[in-house]
């Protein structure tokens, strides 16, 4: 089975199981604890040794994250473990987090600017991008290179309004005459 098949199936339980159980808040805090592991490249390979028992790995997770990983998250983490689908880890929290955003309502949305947003800038933009009513979080990034305007960045897209993009455009378009 595919590796994009097992992200998108282990999803959907992960994310049924927690409306069912009304769980979603932990699901959250579980699935930045699994984040955690499944990025650390040494753990994962931990993860995946078959000399070792399931209970083994488990029990050594269990020390490293104390009670930070609740009890479906540890059973999530042995189930990919005995399935031997542990490098799957960082799509599918990935995944899992993005699909809990849209399930509540929330975007989360990157504003890069030139210097630190004043509090109006910053809730003018949430009122803005929230008009379709969503939440909106905003993680805001300072980059001078950009030189003023914004470049706001959801998920995949991204909306370039620097003066740095602007100069960048009227560059390319002075060399096309």
């Amino acid at each position: 089975m595919s590796s994009s098949i097992n992200v998108r199936r282990y999803t959907r339980g992960v994310l049924d199981y927690a409306q069912q159980t009304n769980s979603l808040d932990r699901w959250r805090d579980d699935m930045t604890v699994l984040q955690a592991i499944g990025g650390d490249r040494a753990i994962r390979h931990f993860l995946e040794d078959p000399r070792l028992s399931v209970a083994e790995r488990i029990e050594t997770v269990d020390r490293s994250v104390g009670d930070r990983l609740s009890d479906a998250g540890r059973e999530l983490l042995g189930i990919l473990i005995e399935d031997r689908a542990v490098r799957i880890l960082p799509q599918l929290t990935r995944q899992v987090l993005r699909e809990a955003d849209r399930i509540e309502g929330i975007a989360r949305i990157q504003v890069t600017s030139a210097e630190p947003l004043t509090d109006e800038l910053r809730q003018q933009l949430q009122n803005s991008l929230g008009k379709d009513g969503r939440t909106v979080h905003l993680e805001e990034v300072v980059d001078p290179t950009i030189i003023g305007g914004l470049i706001l960045r959801e998920e995949d897209r991204l909306l370039d309004l620097s003066v740095h993009a602007s100069l960048r455009a009227m560059e390319e378009q002075l060399a096309r005459v």
